[in-house]
């Protein structure tokens, strides 16, 4: 699927433990940590519905 390339703002804290899963290989770069979070929360809802 085609990805569209966006800017968001987070507070700080998140960023910081964002790079550390970076940092130890879970997620390849902050993009996939951030996408993995919003389907993590589309299928909450999807459920809920």
């Amino acid at each position: 699927m085609p990805k569209v390339r966006i800017q968001v703002t987070i507070r700080d804290d998140i960023v910081k433990w964002m790079d550390k899963q970076v940092e130890t290989r879970k997620y390849a770069s902050r993009s996939p940590s951030i996408e993995y979070a919003v389907l993590q929360l589309m299928q909450n809802e999807n459920k809920r519905n």
